[in-house]
């Protein structure tokens, strides 16, 4: 239990029905609010509002519970999280179910990856490729007009002394 509160990513670990039996403190950090213990996943309001390819997504959208509801993991999938406190936070989200030797669930866990910054120096690279771009073109266009010009020109003085 100890190990789990000093992971750097959110865990949320449940039973075999989905309540929540332990989250870390990470996940609280992350998602901005506390998650208490015997919160129902798919159903109880865990997360704060969130959008999955800019769609409001509800509870049984949620990892976790899709994972509960197909029996398989769900891995690396992005979303984004208005916070309690205003904050938008970019996060990457798997879950997986736990089996015993014979195959029945007994628990799930979930591990959240705040990639905010990740997604924040994405935004300003592609900002910058996109002016680089910008500014590249002008002088090119430029420079070919130039060029098509003395094309041009000179095509008319060789057809002059031919």
């Amino acid at each position: 239990q100890q190990r789990v509160q000093q992971l750097p990513v959110g865990i949320l670990i449940t039973d075999h029905t989905g309540k929540i039996v332990q989250g870390n403190k990470q996940i609280n950090m992350i998602l901005g609010r506390e998650i208490r213990e015997g919160l129902i996943v798919g159903k109880d309001t865990i997360m704060p509002t969130s959008t999955y390819n800019n769609k409001p997504i509800s509870p049984s959208q949620w990892p976790l519970a899709q994972a509960f509801a197909t029996g398989k993991a769900i891995v690396g999938k992005e979303f984004v999280i208005e916070r309690e406190d205003g904050k938008r936070v970019y996060v990457q989200i798997g879950a997986s179910l736990v089996h015993n030797k014979e195959g029945k669930v007994i628990a799930a866990a979930s591990i959240i990856s705040d990639i905010t910054q990740q997604k924040e120096l994405e935004a300003r690279k592609d900002e910058f490729v996109n002016m680089a771009s910008h500014e590249l073109k002008t002088p090119l266009t430029s420079m070919r007009l130039y060029i098509d010009s003395l094309v041009d020109r000179i095509k008319k003085q060789h057809d002059r002394t031919i």
